[in-house]
Formats: structure tokens, sequence, C-alpha cells
């Protein structure tokens, strides 16, 4: 079993043939030479005070440097170690190997622009976007990446899904229930599709963990999801697989602050099996995480429309702009400036994804807001009166043109436009004189942007329908 991996950690590497001592702080990871800085007499051509950490000016030898920790005796430095020359210049993003204090393989990207280390660098330091430890010498290549536990037990409840109640009573008279797994094909999906020109399959499904034989113990049930690579994929795309899967998810929580409780690597054996090969620690985590039942996109809202979901945001130059979610629990019910920015920015460019105006035409901030707004409700309103969700709440009548949902999401025309010119006051520098109703109107633009976003994802009107109250009950107030 591979523990979880440490914030703080030492390790043993190899980079370009040389061997080096490493101490990881969270991703800051600092590279020691094997053999430390030589200490020497240096014959320095000005008088200087060298009890002050000042260099010495030593012509033709720029790698010295007084050591005032070391010694007080005037004119001793410390040379820097020549097997840190490996690190100057441009550094392509590539993996460097090694072994950590417990003897588990250990490896971390690392990329540079290109820089020439101080003369008195006793060390190089990299901020490591992602830490990988594993139990095999080859993390070289990996078969599957899998998302479990945390935000996709919120997306995909595994005791939903994969737990079957035969008892029609909630709490029989005897306090028992009959408790069964579901068929395995009820509760696994899986879809074949074609990203970043990679053929893969997604799979969600639940999984359990912590069972013990011997103590009888079942463990607890989790979600899992989980990109399976047709052909083997190298260990420095992982990042690319992450954010994309962070961004899908970001979207369907509507908040950046997501986590998950494991991210682990998988090859195929010879039976076909993925067996876990490693885990990673990616660092972009925000903290405050928390979530709110009944206001996120599950699976089940996209159905097969999942991969093309994931297609659209893997699609860089169509992919939503999602700036105007919260970072934080702090931030999920406040409007702040560079919300009401980012909004109007996102709206702008579902605009240009899916209206093609007159050549010569300048469309204002503010109509092509509406020209969403109407082509949203045109969507909903193709929706037959008689079509009804199968897992839905709030009665269907809830959803005609009358109802409160539909006025929600039916804004003005006049409160787009005040949204819009106080947009343009804070872009400007002006001072706002009033607020209004700024907060709701905030609230029901995500729900149109939401909606929007969806029907290019390529969902239906019966689907938009179906995640209306979702979306309605996360954005129904600030």
């Amino acid at each position: 079993m591979i523990k979880p991996i440490e914030n703080n950690f030492a390790a043993y590497v190899t980079f370009r043939d040389k061997p080096f001592f490493v101490t990881v702080n969270e991703n800051l990871c600092k590279f020691f030479p094997r053999e430390g800085p030589e200490q020497k007499i240096a014959y320095c051509s000005v008088n200087i005070k060298v009890d002050n950490g000042d260099l010495c000016e030593q012509p033709g030898d720029m790698s010295a440097f007084v050591a005032p920790s070391i010694t007080d005796t005037p004119g001793f430095i410390r040379t820097r170690s020549e097997d840190l020359n490996v690190f100057s210049g441009k550094i392509e993003k590539q993996l460097v190997h090694g072994f950590d204090e417990n003897a588990n393989d250990i490896a971390f990207i690392i990329e540079s622009l290109g820089w020439d280390f101080l003369p008195w660098s006793c060390y190089a330091a990299f901020r490591t976007p992602v830490i990988i430890k594993g139990q095999l010498k080859d993390l070289e290549t990996f078969d599957a990446i899998t998302f479990s536990g945390s935000v996709i037990d919120s997306m995909y409840p595994p005791g939903r899904h994969a737990i079957n109640m035969k008892n029609d009573r909630m709490f029989p008279i005897d306090g028992a229930r009959t408790i069964e797994i579901r068929p395995f094909d009820d509760y696994t999906k899986k879809s074949s599709f074609e990203i970043f020109s990679v053929k893969c399959t997604l799979l969600y499904s639940v999984a359990q963990g912590g069972y013990n034989l011997e103590s009888g113990e079942l463990g607890k049930l989790f979600s899992i999801m989980r990109l399976e690579f047709d052909a083997k994929q190298e260990i420095t795309t992982i990042e690319r697989y992450y954010v994309l899967i962070s961004k899908f998810v970001a979207f369907c929580v509507a908040q950046h602050n997501i986590e998950f409780d494991s991210i682990t690597l998988s090859r195929k054996n010879d039976s076909g099996d993925y067996v876990k090969i490693g885990i990673c620690k990616f660092f972009y985590k925000y903290e405050h995480i928390k979530l709110e039942a009944g206001t996120i996109l599950s699976f089940r809202v996209f159905g097969e429309n999942i991969i093309d979901a994931l297609k659209l945001f893997a699609d860089e130059k169509n992919a939503p702009q999602l700036a105007f979610l919260p970072g934080s629990n702090f931030e999920r019910n406040r409007v702040s400036s560079e919300n009401i920015k980012n909004l109007c920015t996102a709206f702008e460019f579902e605009y240009s994804r899916i209206f093609l105006p007159p050549k010569g035409v300048r469309v204002s901030a503010a109509d092509k807001i509406c020209a969403i707004r109407d082509k949203v409700i045109e969507i909903l309103n193709s929706v037959p009166d008689s079509y009804v969700p199968d897992y839905y709440i709030l009665p269907r009548e809830h959803l005609s043109t009358d109802s409160f949902i539909f006025k929600y999401i039916n804004i003005q025309d006049e409160y787009i436009r005040n949204f819009v010119k106080i947009r343009n006051d804070i872009t400007h520098g002006n001072f706002i004189t009033e607020l209004g109703n700024t907060g709701m109107s905030y609230c029901r633009l995500c729900m149109v942007i939401y909606l929007c976003i969806l029907s290019r994802v390529g969902l239906s009107g019966e689907q938009l329908l179906t995640s209306l109250e979702t979306i309605y009950w996360r954005w129904r107030y600030i």
C-alpha cells in the first residue's frame, strides 16, 4: 500500500547523471549536491568586511561567497559546487526520479525558463506542480489516471448508485434492512472518446476502500472518475488531465475550491486489469472547501453528453470562461467588482461562440447578454408541457411561463443594462453611485450563463429543464 505524500520529506534523486539530496516543503524542492561547497581562503583585491555576507572581490572567481555563519576569520569563503551547473539555462518540463527516506520511488516535474544561479547558491530550488510517489522504479508512463472521493462523491453519491435498498418502508418494524450491492453495470458507466488527440475511455463508478477481511471491517464506498488511455501516456502529461477534470468539476459545483481524496496512476497488467503504480499530489488546492447538497450538477444531468462537456473544457479556444466562480466558501455568497467584470466577460465570450453578427455591426455588451437570455428562454419553451423530469422535486408547473423560476431567468433588459453600466464604471474607474439590484441581477445572470454553457455542451431542452432546479438552488441568492 502506498502511503499519502507528506508535506515535508527528504529524497535522493539523480538529474542529468548527477546525484542530489532534496528537501521538500509543500511544493518547494531544494536540490543540494552530494558534496558540499568547499571552504578556502580568498585573496581579495579590495579591503572589505567579510563578516557582513558581502561578495569577496576575487578577480576571475565569482563563485566565491563570504560565509559569516561558518567562521569569523576574515577571508574564508565557500565555493559553489560545480554539480549545480546542470540546473543553469533553460530546462524543459521533465521528470526527476529518486527515492524518499522510506525507500518509496518518488518523482518531481521541474521546469525553468533559464537563468544563472547566484554565485553563492548552495542549492537549486524549484516549485513543482506535482509530486508522484510509487512502488515501481519505472514511473515514466501510465495507462490510466483516477480521481477519487470528496467532490466526486458529491457529483456521484456512491451509496445512492451502488446500494440497492430492497425494503419499501424506510424504517422497518424490526429496525433491519436488506442491503445489497447493485450489479456492476448498473453503477458503472463508460464512454469512449478522443481528447488532446489521444483516444481514451471515461469511466465513473463506485469502489470500496478500507476493508479488512481479518477484522471484518467493511470500509467505505467512494466514487471514482477515471480516464483510461489506449496508448501509454508520458508522466509529464498528467498536469493537463488534472487541469481538465478540475475545470469540469469546478463548473459542476460552481466554485473553484475543490479537492479529491486521491489521484492515482495505474498500469494495465497482463490480465487487462488496472494496477495502481503511484499517487499524485498537486498544488492547486484552495482552502475552505465545502459543498452544499442540492446545488451540484451531477453526472446524471449530463448523461451521454458528459464526454462532450470534457471535450469542450479541453478546447482552449472554446472552453467556457469561469473566472466569475468563487475561489473559497468565504467568496461563495458575495459579489465583488471582479465577479461582475468576469461575468460580463463570460457572456461576451459565449456570444462570440453562438452568434455571428453582421460585418461592421457593433453589438453592445448589454445586447449580447439579452440575446443569450432570449436564446435560453427559447430552448426552455421548446420543451413540451407534458415532459416531467424523472428526478425533480419542484412541481412541473413551476416551470410554466408564469412560474417564479421562469421569471427569475427572464431578467428584464433594464436590469441587464444597469449591470453592464456598473461593469463599465468599475472598469473605467468611475464612481458608482447606485448598486441597486446588482446582487440579484448577478445571481439571475449566473443562471442564464450556466444554461447557455450547458446548451453549448449539447444538452437538450429536456436536459436543461432537468438541471434547472439544481442551478436555481445554487444561484437563487447571494
